[in-house]
């Protein structure tokens, strides 16, 4: 569930657990020694031992191919969805980023249109009863 004052470890804490989480994922050692930390940095970061100076938020971005402003997003229930297709368009070339932007769009309103048909076809169904 979102929260307007959500703290930035907290947001930070549950993204990286979700990227952490993911089948292909590094494990918690792995990851701190890839950021030049010690080897238990990022179990005390999700543990809430120790707050990420920036150097390590952008850092740990990096790692996962990811704006740093990414990880600082509360996207609540849906963060490893969220995070994956970000890593995803992060990985494409700038020139063609609006051209995905206009697809997603273009998926939503053609998602918008088939809710509306179906919402059409059960309010005829529920006039012939």
């Amino acid at each position: 569930m979102s929260n307007k004052n959500k703290k930035s470890s907290d947001i930070l804490r549950d993204n990286l657990i979700a990227l952490l989480n993911k089948e292909d994922a590094v494990s918690m050692r792995q990851l701190s020694l890839r950021i030049g930390a010690s080897d238990s940095y990022v179990q005390k970061l999700l543990t809430d031992q120790t707050s990420p100076s920036l150097q390590r938020v952008d850092a740990i971005s990096d790692f996962f191919g990811l704006d740093t402003w990414i990880l600082l997003c509360d996207y609540a229930d849906s963060a490893a969805e969220s995070l994956e297709i970000l890593q995803l368009i992060n990985r494409l070339p700038r020139s063609i980023r609006p051209h995905v932007l206009e697809y997603m769009k273009f998926l939503l309103k053609q998602n918008e249109d088939i809710q509306e048909t179906l919402t059409g076809a059960k309010n005829i169904r529920k006039k012939k009863r």
